[in-house]
């Protein structure tokens, strides 16, 4: 009967590891993630583990595991060395189901090893960055508890306590693990890291001095950063002329082949010109002439002018309205059918980007008696 109870409990035993999947893994173990992140070997024990786990760990990646009583090791930070399909010559099997996905042992709140210089204000830490200082307050080295590097040359503000108190730090070097430090501070309320940029921009016109050609100037990144020119014109849709011509239309942009005129000596024409500036900068005091032409193209050897009105400066992107009214005895007795030509900028005060839009024609006719 005990040949019988022996053999059933061998062979239920024999049953039993044979159910079990082992894989052969050996480990590079460190029992903080401040050690393993930083992976000194010295500070390392390799052990050669059987692990009861249906899967191989991935090369090169640590693990948290519990090696229980195994050399009085615990709870460690196991870096996977190399790893096989089935058992080896381990130093001892151990149960691998508490294992779960890799660990990045850099990512953990661990001392970390800055030394950086110190600025008590910003601008002089952005002189410092920019290249246009040398001097700063002071160097300092901190093993800063942190989860993260902070970035070599930037600016972050941190709390140093003590006499420092806050003060603007560049970051000139930084390696994982604890160093060499003067002092040692908490890095949980130091934040991203400051923006600084070092491009010039004297006139404040969002074009770099390096791409502006009026740097004390403020204009569009279209004109190079200059301020431009003016550019005087008339507003079509907002400029109006009435005369004894009941049936013409009375808006510039409307008026077509509309001819206008005047049939008695008493009658009159009145003339509103919205003159428009869509230049980048302010115009200068200018006039608006009234001209009688053989056609509807000014030239200023050959037309008349026969009225001139004072326009103020216009601003840019704005506009101003110049009216007058001609009178018969305004056209010095022509009579018949001609041209009226209305053109802004008539003194040539400005320069403008486009000369070549300031006129505007009118067919016109007298017929006074």
């Amino acid at each position: 009967m005990k040949k019988i109870i022996f053999l059933f409990s061998l062979l239920f035993t024999f049953a039993w590891t044979n159910a079990q999947t082992y894989n052969y893994h050996r480990f590079q173990t460190f029992a903080t993630a401040e050690k393993a992140c930083v992976g000194n070997s010295y500070e390392a024990f390799v052990v050669k583990v059987n692990l009861d786990i249906d899967h191989l760990l991935n090369n090169g990646e640590f693990y948290l595991i519990d090696f229980g009583s195994n050399f009085n090791l615990g709870v460690r930070y196991a870096k996977v060395l190399n790893r096989y399909s089935g058992t080896g010559d381990a130093d001892f099997y151990l149960n691998g189901s508490g294992i779960g996905n890799s660990a990045d042992v850099c990512s953990y709140e661990i001392n970390r090893y800055h030394r950086f210089e110190t600025f008590t204000t910003l601008q002089k830490a952005k002189d410092r960055v920019c290249g246009t200082s040398t001097s700063h307050d002071g160097i300092w080295k901190a093993n800063i508890l942190i989860n993260h590097l902070l970035e070599t040359n930037k600016v972050y503000q941190i709390n140093l306590g003590g006499s420092l108190g806050t003060r603007y730090c560049r970051i000139l070097n930084r390696y994982n693990g604890k160093g060499d430090a003067d002092f040692d501070i908490n890095g949980q309320s130091i934040g991203d890291p400051i923006s600084i940029s070092c491009t010039v921009d004297s006139d404040g016109d969002g074009v770099p001095d390096s791409e502006d050609d009026c740097p004390n100037q403020a204009g569009p990144a279209s004109n190079d950063g200059c301020p431009g020119n003016p550019e005087l014109s008339i507003d079509l849709d907002g400029s109006i002329i009435y005369s004894d011509c009941s049936n013409c239309e009375n808006v510039f942009s409307e008026i077509g082949t509309d001819r206008h005129f005047l049939e008695t000596s008493a009658s009159t024409t009145s003339i509103d010109v919205y003159i428009q500036n869509l230049g980048g900068v302010s115009s200068s005091s200018s006039t608006i002439g009234f001209y009688i032409s053989a056609d509807s193209s000014y030239q200023s050897e050959s037309d008349n002018q026969i009225k001139s009105e004072n326009v103020g400066s216009i601003a840019a992107n704005s506009g101003s309205y110049a009216s007058t009214s001609l009178f018969v005895e305004d056209f010095d007795e022509v009579g018949g059918n001609f041209w009226l030509l209305i053109r802004v900028d008539d003194s040539d005060t400005n320069q403008e980007s486009n000369e070549n839009n300031n006129v505007f024609a009118i067919r016109f006719n007298m017929t006074y008696e």
